[in-house]
């Protein structure tokens, strides 16, 4: 939009965005919380715009319904692509809502924001796509001569999901290095994703969503199993977990597997057997050991 063509003007708005998303990580929870509050409104105040405008383009709903789409896309691939757009997020989510002031709280925050949100995010993207041919909303905007409102959608909705993301890398180093302080691991992530960003991992973006849809789900399947064995009733105090836990490690690795053999043979949804798989064989497992733990404690 300003005519900055070269690589060097590229590079140097991706690195200054990353040290401001970085930063914000670094502050944590209250950081993310306020890039959200004022991003968050914004997104979906645009978002609807956009799909007003759409539809006006097209002569409203039935007239976007008539529409011929000019690629196609399997119904795998595209379960795939959608749930690798929050698969990940799913996971980190323990991380933010250990914040609500209850389960219940908690619970509806993560219904609204996936379901809901994600769901409407992934709606309104589509008809936009369809209308301008362009499934950046970005782009849609910068067509539409709002290169402001543009400019203000991309960074907020990336610093947004960015800040969030490092904050999650953050304390998962933190936690499986037992170290006290998460920014060592922020920073480090942060510098990652910059250079991931500055070798054009966005020109695989799809390629990405359908590797995030299919290897996610699956460590998902053993969060959640290992929860309905053992930790319904909250952790013991005191309970200090394994640094690795090699059956956990071993059951994502055969359901990661699997999920991806699903998707080579175009058998099954790969994100719906590799969770499933997962959640079962984390409880088939863990049941096994306890019942051979209850047996060598009554020999």
């Amino acid at each position: 939009a300003l005519g900055w063509e070269s690589y060097a003007a590229r590079a140097a708005v991706m690195i200054g965005a990353s040290i401001l998303m970085c930063i914000t990580a670094c502050y944590g929870y209250r950081g993310m919380y306020w890039v959200s509050v004022v991003s968050t409104p914004l997104i979906i105040a645009l978002a609807c715009w956009v799909v007003s405008r759409s539809l006006d383009e097209v002569g409203g709903f039935s007239g976007l319904t008539s529409i011929a789409p000019t690629t196609t896309m399997t119904v795998t691939l595209a379960i795939t692509t959608v749930v690798g757009t929050f698969v990940s997020a799913g996971t980190q989510a323990p991380n933010w809502t250990r914040f609500a002031r209850s389960g219940s709280q908690a619970a509806w925050a993560c219904i609204i924001g996936f379901l809901l949100g994600n769901g409407m995010m992934i709606l309104f993207g589509a008809i936009g796509a369809i209308t301008f041919g362009e499934g950046d909303f970005v782009l849609v905007l910068y067509n539409l001569g709002l290169v402001g409102w543009g400019l203000i959608l991309l960074f907020g909705n990336l610093w947004k999901s960015n800040a969030d993301t490092a904050y999650a890398f953050g304390v998962a180093g933190a936690e499986m290095f037992r170290h006290p302080r998460k920014a060592p691991f922020i920073i480090g992530g942060c510098v990652i994703g910059t250079v991931l960003a500055l070798v054009g991992v966005h020109n695989h973006l799809v390629d990405y969503l359908s590797l995030l849809g299919t290897f996610i789900p699956p460590l998902g399947g053993v969060l959640i199993g290992d929860f309905l064995c053992r930790w319904r009733q909250g952790i013991p105090e005191g309970h200090t977990p394994p640094l690795v836990h090699w059956r956990h490690l071993a059951v994502y690795a055969f359901a990661a597997f699997l999920a991806w053999l699903s998707g080579e043979l175009a058998i099954g949804i790969p994100p719906l057997i590799g969770i499933v798989v997962a959640i079962a064989l984390t409880m088939v497992l863990q049941r096994r050991g306890a019942v051979s733990a209850n047996g060598s404690l009554a020999a």
